[in-house]
Order: structure tokens, then C-alpha cells, then sequence
């Protein structure tokens, strides 16, 4: 696999596993700030994700499957969370979790696909500010 599709797959899967949180976190708050923020940001990672895709299929390659560890263990904990404001709190860390363990696993993937185009690699960068903007806004309802 060339550097350029391992490197728009993490992507796409990072984005990807982003949007499945976000959407499961959206359910149980139903309304309010931190809903409206945070599909804000499932739009912004879902861009990302199309971006990734398109990208890969000019390469004509599709996006491989993540790992369902990760899927499972994500369901979990979300599914512990209430619906009220204190589980905001809860709702805020495990956002901030996941994009912080996402920035690495981007970093590490940038750092191992030197071969990917400047393309791809400006999308990793986007993917990376984005997680860090979201690790900021889901600051104020630590």
C-alpha cells in the first residue's frame, strides 16, 4: 500500500470513529451548547472524511475497515454516560481523549507515510487542527 492511501486511510478512519462518538454523545443531550458545538464539529469531521475519501478513490483505492476494538470500547463508555449536564462533564473528557489519541495516531502516520503527497498531507494537518479545536471548545464544559 502507498504512502498516500495508508496515510488517507487513517484519516478517514480517525475521522470516521470522531463522527460515531460525536453522534453517539448527540442523542443524549438532544439539545443545548455542547449539542450545538458538537454538530458543528461531526459536520467538520465529516468533511474530512469525504475529503479522504474522494481523494482515495482518485487513487482508486477505498477505505479499509477499523478495527472493531476501538468501535466497542468507545460504545462503552459512552453508553455510561446520562443525559443531563453534570455527564457533560464525562461527555467533554472522552471527547478530549479521543482527539488527543487521534492527534497521535495522525503525527505517527504523517511521520510514517513520507512518500504521501503534499495533499494528503495538508488533509492530515486539517484533521489535526480540527481535534485540537475540538480538545478547546470541549475545554469549557470540563
Amino acid at each position: 500500500m502507498n504512502s498516500d492511501i495508508m496515510l488517507l486511510n487513517e484519516i478517514y478512519n480517525n475521522s470516521i470513529t470522531a463522527i460515531n462518538a460525536i453522534s453517539l454523545l448527540l442523542i443524549k443531550l438532544n439539545e443545548g451548547k455542547m449539542f450545538d458545538c458538537l454538530f458543528t464539529k461531526m459536520t467538520e469531521y465529516r468533511s474530512i472524511a469525504n475529503t479522504a475519501q474522494n481523494m482515495m478513490k482518485e487513487l482508486r483505492s477505498f477505505p479499509h475497515k477499523q478495527d472493531l476494538t476501538d468501535k466497542v470500547s468507545l460504545y462503552l463508555s459512552i453508553n455510561l454516560i446520562g443525559g443531563n449536564h453534570t455527564s457533560q462533564h464525562r461527555m467533554a473528557k472522552i471527547l478530549i481523549n479521543g482527539s488527543t489519541e487521534g492527534i497521535y495516531d495522525i503525527v505517527g502516520y504523517i511521520n510514517s507515510c513520507t512518500g504521501a503527497c503534499e495533499k494528503s498531507r495538508e488533509l492530515a494537518y486539517k484533521l489535526i487542527e480540527t481535534e485540537q479545536k475540538n480538545i478547546c471548545a470541549m475545554n469549557e464544559y470540563l
